[in-house]
């Protein structure tokens, strides 16, 4: 438990002081200060005195205490056990108390007071001795294994600030038979230099971080300075000697050695070899407002919706309410023969009579029976992006198998909520301008990242508006060297993703695996995880909506299981954008406020995303599941550039040329341009595997004739043309007629 004992004790110096000053107003303060010499002590102690060590303030604070709780006690003992007055300047005080029993109230429960500080340091007490018990308990025993012996110890600088940042430190000795003050600590201190970056004269190779044994130049740490000069506290462990070098020394990974080559660290996990905290930039760390909506205020508004609703004719009871961190949800139960569509058609009524700028009326709520009608808060509270990603819920969902985590952020009770894209697998983000839309795929790029290494996803992003994803260009996570701005590379790209599909299912047939996720598990070189982002389609179906229909036809139902998602973007929700072909194979959809009714019938097939607030207000549908009304994370432009920074200097880049990369897909289309009067020799194969096997795609004949996607699409189309074949049914399948 926290707390300034200090100022504590000395308000509590003050008020008991100035009561028994009062209760002995008769008497000479010269003896009542005799009596009570702990006050000067304690103004002493306060203005003079500097402990540094948490031990000593404990038993000052028990001690201090004590003596509170024997001066309140005496009095009632001396009144209650004895009678009579041990002491003679307690009569007086022996009188009131029997007289007034206004002082007598008031002494007791300042008595009580006294007792529960006492009570507080007695257990503050007795928990400084139990870690002290069993920090020696696992030095000699629990840390000792057959090979090593691993000694932990803290440092700190003799700061407010830097004792609640210390770092923990561990060292991982060789078990041998030598005192541990004969063991020196190698000098190996990684230290930044002028700009920022780590000083590579200075940073020794991984191998040579270690602990140096020699009998003849061992030194012995006995006398190492703890004053305040040096500024340093060591509550456990040794330390050598180190230089300051313009006051910013940073003591980096001393737990375990540091490897050159990022990538060949397999088996460890992103969170294993670094830090989340050390990838988010102090700027980051603002005051938060902590202002709260007034439950009366809330209270209120219930009492007006269950009036609207009774001069509507509708009795109704409340269940409960809910505070979200922007909307309270108030929970109705009504009689069961009214129609609930009567509920929402006094949407208007009840958002006039509250004031309110929207309201959301569900009716039911799913798997209640219930309605519930939500209610914008006077006082909104921001989600910051950097409070969740501290959370134990994301640092730890990796290894509850959350691959490819995603920080949506709060429901309307005030959850963290955190999607795996692995299992979406492809995600339709839309709403109107301004809606929060570009804010939420910052957090989508900045949680994958913060969450995985460059070895373990890749990223293509494609941003045909050219500013929106810019800030990413130093980014080592990218497959490309560039963001994707034009719009025959983005064809290439989804063309690429389809070839890499295929390549990799041919890669899973011949290892014997199911999944990416399994290869992975029984292999040492890993498949990663590729996530292609495009912020706006909307102009690239403008130029290529039949290559980006069928490359998402082609990838919606495969990609998965090797490790290939989509995730597709536009603030232009209408049904000439999010066509048919795209809402069935993009299963997952997050909706932010629109103009109408019909743009979120087009995005998540119901109604209610009108009804949002914007500044990052959704609803998330996880893989056609209901609708769930979520408060974006927010983060900063400010923000992602320094996330980017620190990534980039903890990684190499290995990212590829486009044109190298996508050489093989446009020698293709090439190639193919030779068939485009249609005299393909391998048309009428194509024809029989169709009549014969019953199926028509262009990825089946792309299997079955060994040739490129855009060849087998185009024998496709031929079909279609002359009749073999129906159009696409439902953006899936296609009927066979011959």
């Amino acid at each position: 438990m926290k707390f300034p004992s200090k100022y504590i004790h000395l308000l509590l110096a003050l008020i008991i002081s100035g009561f028994i000053i009062f209760m002995y107003s008769s008497i000479s303060i010269i003896n009542v200060m005799g009596i009570f010499p702990w006050f000067i002590i304690e103004v002493i102690w306060f203005y003079v005195i500097k402990i540094n060590y948490e031990y000593d303030q404990k038993i000052l604070n028990l001690l201090f205490a004590s003596l509170f709780l024997f001066t309140f006690l005496l009095p009632l003992l001396e009144l209650y056990l004895f009678k009579t007055s041990i002491f003679a300047i307690n009569k007086y005080l022996i009188g009131i108390l029997n007289e007034n029993i206004v002082i007598f109230i008031l002494y007791i429960m300042l008595t009580i007071f006294i007792l529960l500080y006492w009570i507080i340091c007695f257990i503050s007490f007795l928990n400084i001795n139990h870690f002290e018990g069993k920090s020696s308990k696992n030095i000699e025993n629990e840390n000792i294994d057959n090979e090593n012996i691993n000694i932990s110890y803290n440092i700190s600088k003799n700061s407010d600030f830097n004792k609640k940042h210390s770092e923990s430190i561990i060292l991982k000795v060789p078990k041998i038979d030598i005192k541990p003050y004969d063991i020196k600590l190698a000098e190996s201190v990684n230290t930044k230099n002028e700009e920022g970056l780590l000083d590579e004269n200075i940073i020794n190779d991984a191998n040579d971080t270690r602990l140096d044994i020699d009998d003849e130049k061992t030194g012995i740490y006995e006398n190492y300075d703890l004053s305040d000069k040096q500024n340093e506290s060591l509550e456990v462990g040794i330390l050598s000697d180190i230089e300051n070098k313009r006051g910013s020394e940073i003591i980096e990974s001393i737990s375990k050695p540091i490897n050159n080559n990022i990538y060949s660290n397999v088996n460890s996990t992103f969170n294993d070899r670094l830090n989340i905290d050390d990838l988010i930039p102090g700027s980051m760390h603002t005051q938060r407002d902590n202002f709260e909506e007034n439950n009366e205020i809330i209270e209120e508004k219930a009492v007006i919706i269950l009036k609207t609703l009774k001069d509507f004719g509708i009795e109704s009871t409340l269940i409960q309410y809910i505070k979200g961190p922007v909307v309270t949800r108030f929970e109705l139960e009504v009689d069961e023969k009214v129609n609930l569509g009567k509920i929402l058609k006094l949407e208007k009524n009840i958002a006039y009579n509250l004031s309110a700028e929207r309201i959301r009326i569900i009716a039911p709520i799913p798997g209640k029976k219930a309605v519930g009608i939500e209610i914008p808060n006077d006082i909104k509270k921001i989600v910051y992006f950097t409070d969740l990603v501290k959370t134990d819920d994301f640092k730890k969902c990796k290894q509850s198998g959350v691959n490819l985590p995603f920080i949506l952020g709060k429901d309307i009770e005030g959850k963290v909520i955190i999607a795996d894209i692995s299992k979406m697998p492809h995600l339709l983000i839309a709403g109107r301008t301004g809606s929060g839309k570009s804010v939420c795929i910052n957090t989508l790029i900045a949680s994958l990242v913060l969450a995985n290494s460059p070895d373990e996803v890749k990223l293509i992003l494609i941003d045909p508006k050219r500013v929106e994803l810019s800030l990413y260009d130093e980014l080592p996570h990218l497959l490309t060297d560039e963001i994707i701005i034009y719009p025959e590379d983005a064809s290439s790209a989804l063309k690429w993703l389809v070839n890499e599909m295929e390549n990799r299912y041919n890669l899973l047939k011949e290892s014997g695996f199911r999944s990416i996720e399994d290869y992975n598990a029984n292999n040492n070189e890993k498949l990663p995880y590729l996530v292609l982002i495009i912020d706006e389609f909307y102009a690239l179906m403008q130029t290529a909506q039949k290559i980006i229909e069928d490359s998402l036809i082609h990838l919606s139902a495969m990609a998965r299981a090797v490790g290939i998602h989509l995730i597709f973007a536009t603030q232009r929700p209408s049904a000439e954008v999010i066509t048919g072909v795209i809402k069935s194979n993009l299963p997952s959809r997050i909706a932010f406020q629109t103009f109408s009714k019909t743009d979120s019938r087009i995005i998540l097939d119901v109604s209610g995303a009108e009804s949002l607030l914007g500044n990052g207000d959704m609803l998330f549908s996880f893989a056609g599941m209901p609708p769930v009304r979520i408060q974006g994370a927010f983060i900063s432009t400010s923000e992602v550039r320094s996330l980017v920074k620190n990534i980039a200097l903890k990684f190499n880049s290995q990212r590829k040329s486009i044109n190298t990369l996508f050489a093989n897909i446009n020698k293709e289309e090439n190639t193919n341009d030779q068939y485009l009067d249609f005299d393909d020799p391998l048309y009428k194969d194509a024809i029989e595997i169709v009549k014969k096997e019953r199926k028509a795609s262009a990825s089946y004949l792309q299997r079955r004739l060994k040739i490129g996607y855009n060849r087998a699409a185009r024998m496709i189309e031929k079909m279609e043309e002359e009749g073999l074949i129906s159009d696409l049914i439902d953006g899936k399948r296609r009927e066979i007629y011959i």
